[in-house]
């Protein structure tokens, strides 16, 4: 079997234990540390943004720095140097 398709794996994690994997991925999951992996690192990435608070959400930068990159990107599109880093 090839790799199970990424997208499919995202589904499997965000569905959690109640999905029942069909006989052939879960074999090939059994087989395939590269797809174990995946599917391992998508079901923690769930898993934090399940358990996620509002503190855990980062505070939003100041408006001068969204000006800053704003800038930058208006510079390098006219091909100017633009301020040093």
């Amino acid at each position: 079997m090839r790799h199970i398709d990424s997208a499919d794996l995202a589904v499997r994690a965000l569905d959690g234990d109640a999905a029942r994997l069909p006989a052939r991925e879960a074999a090939h999951l059994r087989d395939c540390p590269s797809c174990a992996r995946e599917l391992a690192s998508y079901r923690r990435v769930v898993q934090a943004g399940r358990t996620a608070e509002a503190a855990d959400v980062p505070t939003p930068p100041p408006p001068s720095v969204w000006d800053a990159v704003l800038a930058g990107i208006e510079d390098d599109a006219s091909g100017g140097d633009g301020p040093p880093p």
